[in-house]
């Protein structure tokens, strides 16, 4: 089982619903969708306000689901999901899932943890299922890894509280950029991933987003 992690910021890309059309092509019923928390959340952490995370937790929530609407409106063959359960039905059915979190159960033990948002989550959605890969799909490609997810969080690409997630979790993850719609669909028919590898913890201090 595959998690394809979409940035809050692609929320407008041209590639998007390129990206969407190769996943709901991919008969099996393997991939599970995360949307990102899209623009609002992105300027109101760009704002400076010192917000409490019982403050900011239901907006990110109330994004990603937003956000899941929208992909399931490009592509209505994608199946809505809020908790597992959901999740392991549509999958056994040969479709692949978008989740929406506001609602799932699971989540709200989160609720009060410092600097946990979209990526977190994911990975915490990675550990329930269990997942086999979890795919951070960014905007911008980056250098050759691997690279560790705590440098990830330090340049701001994942959010605070995901080096810690991630280190609970035994699936492989891995960087991917919106380009990567050109080579998904074969990455997930032959289990072999392109992309940038992430290690849990300090691990390789290098990775550089191009252009």
């Amino acid at each position: 089982m595959w998690i394809i992690k979409f940035d809050g910021s692609l929320w407008n890309s041209r590639r998007l619903p390129d990206w969407l059309d190769q996943i709901a092509c991919f008969g099996p019923g393997e991939v599970v969708i995360v949307p990102g928390a899209g623009p609002l959340v992105d300027q109101i952490s760009q704002s400076g306000w010192d917000l409490r995370e019982t403050t900011t937790f239901p907006m990110v929530l109330h994004g990603m689901n937003q956000f899941a609407h929208m992909m399931m409106g490009l592509r209505p063959d994608l199946a809505p999901a809020e908790s597992a359960e959901q999740i392991h039905a549509i999958l056994g059915q040969g479709r692949a899932a978008v989740w929406l979190p506001a609602r799932d159960p699971d989540v709200v033990r989160h609720r009060e943890q410092k600097g946990v948002s979209c990526d977190s989550l994911s990975a915490s959605l990675a550990r329930r299922l269990p997942a086999d890969c979890l795919f951070l799909v960014k905007k911008h490609a980056l250098e050759s890894g691997p690279v560790s997810s705590e440098w990830l969080a330090r340049k701001l690409m994942v959010d605070e509280a995901f080096p810690k997630m991630l280190s609970e979790i035994p699936c492989t993850t891995w960087v991917g950029s919106v380009a990567d719609h050109r080579t998904i669909r074969q990455m997930l028919y032959s289990r072999v991933v392109s992309g940038t590898p992430v290690i849990a913890g300090p691990g390789a201090d290098k990775g550089t987003p191009e252009g």
